[in-house]
């Protein structure tokens, strides 16, 4: 899980981030080349406050891929029983 940077200095800006505001808002964003800044804040405005990586959540019900797979396959129960010398 990403947490918070306050360095907005180290924010990368070739790839979308999460910017929060201090108005409280979390935007997701990218920087602008044209007007050297983060796309969804105003030029005259407040700059970020803390800069996350993109990451977009996964619905707690979904299910990987792993598990689908994992659903096709067929799987054995054996028993194993130990002989314990019973001449047999």
């Amino acid at each position: 899980m990403s947490t918070w940077s306050f360095d907005l200095t180290t924010a990368p800006r070739d790839r979308k981030l999460w910017l929060a505001s201090e108005c409280g808002k979390v935007i997701p964003t990218t920087w602008d080349k044209k007007r050297e800044q983060w796309a969804g804040f105003a030029t005259n405005g407040k700059p970020p406050v803390a800069w996350q990586e993109f990451i977009v959540p996964e619905h707690p019900g979904a299910r990987s891929d792993l598990d689908a797979i994992a659903d096709r396959l067929i799987v054995h129960k054996h028993q194993f029983i130990e002989d314990v010398g019973s001449g047999a």
